[in-house]
């Protein structure tokens, strides 16, 4: 056997961790779980006895304002299968596909309770309400069933929301389409202001709220525009496309900026709306091109899941015993007996609590089925490295040094997790402020890297890399050290050993079980500089293909930040295989896109679309 470095991690309690929450915001138990499940079931899950599935997990964080995109998930096979499903089902109504969300609603996943029952239940009455209205027009069948979606996790939902009622971003898409559907605009109006106030109120975390709050005000927004409340129609969707451009989650968008082009409009704003309508313009024209134009114009009332980051735990235990070097015989000795393990590593088993916690120790894995880059305690932790991580994609690097810094004095150092995020990091922040010579800086890349996985390769030639360094179960966070890497291969004008770094990062998630779309927060990264990297070695099919693949993914998944790079991307590898007319299409795309979501793309695409016709136009 082979001995390998332990990586160590912190015993927290994620029960405990939000039992602290709910003290904090002085909310009890119950109400807290109602709906949901028993007092008795979550002070289990508290004392860290059970673990919650990945729904109920949700639909708690949410209901104390708190994003579960904080963490990775473990999942069984059988628990995967049915996000697997739910995915689909999201996608195919996203497209506006009403028969194959029929279908999909026919399949032995949508009746298998391997998660939580009530929201399971909630998700399949949700689509089937969505199904009755939009493929057979059955309006009053569709009421009927949201509002019994609504009163399996919200039993004193009587039309409006009571002080104490706590939501999960579910139950809000359950109540937005119930309300849709009313006769009475009084009524509605009522809801959306509760809702609108409920979530400014609860919903401090800018990662959840983002994702939630665009809906409830692209709702709300027309019905002030019929009332004539122009003043704070055009302050809340000011407010709103300001949250959604600063995070890249823009679903509803070309609702509320349309809202909001109307409201300037009638206010006589003419300056104001100039720039705003000609995006609108070309954001409508990128849903016709990708099939997202829908008849409502709101493409986020539907989203009702977006992709987190899944792990599979048999996929994670077999890589792990595999790369530590344990046969099956002795990573089970003590533990349970070798054909169980065998089961649990292809799938077959799920291991109970104990079982999973003590093969965890024994690799060296997390202790709990939620995991994040970094190890604490602390929420408040958390949100500061999501802000931080905000920061660095903004090019503020001042004050995500600053934060980084803060960072640092909360976490405990000596867990090595927590000193690689630390590290690479700082190397991010001082590689972009041109702080490291770049001849030191594969080095210093591999040195971070060597922090968690032994044998890194010493030689930037990654073609000559071995398979057993592959055999690794990479964290996100060794994939993100990667990705800084291929950066410093790029500036080495390596872009061969890019490429191939690329493919084989990509290469690691295909050959999961768990689609590509559940990792999609690297796997845009690397997208991103596949397309970019085969564009500058002149492979102008690859770049279309990554490019194209970039999109769909970007769009799918709700995350729209990246959308102008492959956008740009797009257009440089139409125009290189002589499609000069859709090339043009997409440089203006790309930079009316890249203006709007606030990315450093639009220069890009603007020189390219002026070089390319030999005009100086005119873009507002």
């Amino acid at each position: 056997m082979c001995v390998v470095k332990r990586e160590l991690f912190m015993k927290k309690n994620l029960g405990a961790m939000i039992n602290e929450v709910i003290i904090k915001q002085n909310i009890s138990q119950r109400t807290l779980c109602v709906g949901l499940c028993s007092t008795t079931a979550f002070s289990r899950y508290v004392n860290g006895d059970r673990h919650m599935d990945r729904l109920l997990l949700s639909a708690i964080l949410q209901r104390l304002g708190i994003s579960a995109d904080k963490f990775v998930t473990l999942l069984s096979e059988k628990e995967y299968i049915y996000f697997e499903w739910r995915q689909k089902v999201c996608v195919a109504q996203l497209h506006r596909d009403w028969s194959m969300v029929e279908a999909l609603l026919l399949e032995k996943e949508a009746f298998d309770r391997t998660c939580n029952e009530k929201l399971q239940e909630q998700f399949y009455l949700i689509m089937k309400a969505i199904v009755e209205e939009k493929q057979h027009q059955n309006c009053e069948k569709s009421v009927e069933l949201l509002e019994k979606a609504i009163l399996l996790t919200v039993p004193t939902f009587k039309n409006g929301i009571s002080r104490y009622t706590l939501l999960g971003a579910q139950e809000i898409s359950a109540i937005l389409l119930w309300q849709r559907l009313q006769p009475d605009k009084e009524v509605a109006m009522k809801i959306l202001r509760q809702m609108v106030n409920y979530i400014e109120i609860h919903f401090e975390d800018l990662q959840e709220k983002s994702k939630v709050y665009p809906k409830v005000v692209g709702q709300y927004l027309p019905l002030l525009f019929e009332k004539g409340k122009y003043a704070e129609c055009l302050w809340l969707a000011k407010k709103t496309i300001e949250i959604m451009t600063s995070t890249g989650f823009v679903m509803g968008l070309e609702n509320i900026l349309g809202t909001y082009v109307d409201v300037a409009e009638k206010m006589g704003l003419e300056e104001e709306t100039r720039k705003f309508r000609v995006q609108l313009q070309a954001w409508r024209e990128l849903m016709n091109d990708t099939a997202m134009s829908m008849e409502e114009v709101d493409d986020g009332l539907y989203q009702l899941d977006v992709s987190q980051e899944i792990v599979l735990l048999n996929e994670m235990i077999y890589r792990n015993r595999c790369e530590k070097g344990y046969t099956q015989e002795e990573l089970s000795e003590d533990v349970c007996e070798p054909e169980s393990l065998s089961r649990i590593e292809t799938g077959k088993q799920n291991p109970n609590h104990r079982t999973y916690k003590a093969i965890a120790q024994k690799l060296s894995l997390p202790q709990e089925r939620y995991f994040s880059a970094i190890e604490t305690d602390d929420f408040e932790v958390l949100d500061a490295r999501w802000e931080l991580e905000l920061l660095i994609i903004k090019g503020d690097y001042a004050d995500a040094n600053k934060k980084l810094e803060q960072l640092r004095r909360a976490l405990d150092l000596s867990l090595v997790q927590n000193l690689q995020y630390i590290e690479e990091v700082r190397f991010v922040i001082e590689q972009k402020t041109n702080k490291i010579p770049l001849e030191e800086q594969f080095s210093i890349l591999m040195n971070v890297l060597n922090l968690t996985i032994q044998k890194v390769p010493n030689s930037d030639h990654v073609e000559e890399w071995t398979e057993e360094f592959w055999m690794h179960s990479f964290s996100e966070r060794e994939m993100s050290i990667l990705i800084q890497v291929v950066d410093v291969l790029r500036c080495k004008n390596k872009h061969d050993s890019a490429v191939c770094l690329l493919k084989e990062m990509l290469a690691y998630y295909q050959k999961s079980k768990v689609q590509i779309e559940f990792h999609y927060r690297i796997v845009i990264l690397i997208l991103q500089r596949l397309s970019t990297c085969c564009g500058q070695l002149k492979q102008h099919d690859e770049e279309l293909f990554y490019s194209e693949m970039g999109i769909r993914i970007s769009m799918e998944s709700g995350n729209r930040k990246s959308l102008p790079l492959f956008l740009n991307n797009k257009a440089d590898a139409l125009e290189n295989l002589k499609n000069k007319k859709t090339s043009l299409q997409y440089y203006k795309l790309a930079f009316y896109i890249s203006e709007l979501l606030q990315t450093n793309t639009a220069r890009i695409a603007k020189r390219s679309y002026e070089t390319l016709t030999g005009t100086d136009e005119e873009w507002y």
